[in-house]
């Protein structure tokens, strides 16, 4: 869960991220971020909202905005690398809260639901393969979900064709935990 204030106002944003608070108003105004207003006519911007804006424009992610918790959705239709996956995060507790998914339509769902910061996606999954997923996770302009995807059953044509659809990051199964953790790590902090 995110900790801090969960709403910021347009002068403390402009603070956080080093510009006028003319440019924040702009940018409600052209709906780059969302906003919603007080009963006073003051402009207010979720915490959320603010760090998915700050994400998708590539700005380094402010102290303010840091959580104490990643999510992360672990999607693979073999239980038992799930498990594996998710154990590999859920033993640092304090900075990981994991979800799991066993499908490509469950997790769909779930990204909706949960917006995970993170999302370990296999490729080859039943009924709706991971390169589907991520291009759909993709496409919405108000996700901002670092997407990793890892398969056993690589390809050169696999690992472009994820990568082209918004994967972030292609990992070829069996995949050290230390690594992806690294991995994920680098992710988030950059």
């Amino acid at each position: 869960m995110s900790s801090g204030k969960p709403q910021f106002g347009t002068l403390e944003v402009a603070r956080m991220l080093g510009v006028s608070a003319m440019t924040v108003v702009r940018w409600i105004d052209k709906g780059l971020i969302p906003a919603f207003k007080t009963p006073g006519n003051h402009r207010r911007i979720l915490r959320e909202d603010l760090r998915h804006f700050v994400r998708r424009m590539g700005i380094p992610l402010p102290d303010e905005l840091k959580q104490d918790r990643w999510r992360v959705l672990a999607v693979d239709d073999e239980p038992e690398v799930l498990d594996v996956m998710a154990r590999a995060f859920e033993a640092d507790g304090a900075q990981y809260e994991v979800y799991r998914a066993l499908d490509g339509v469950t997790a769909l769902i779930d990204v909706g639901r949960i917006k995970p910061d993170v999302l370990l996606l296999d490729i080859v999954l039943p009924g709706l393969d991971g390169v589907e997923v991520c291009r759909r996770i993709k496409a919405n302009p108000h996700l901002t979900t670092v997407i990793v995807a890892v398969s056993g059953k690589a390809t050169d044509e696999m690992r472009d064709a994820v990568l082209a659809a918004g994967a972030n990051l292609f990992i070829e199964k069996p995949v050290s935990i230390h690594r992806l953790r690294r991995e994920v790590s680098q992710l988030m902090e950059g």
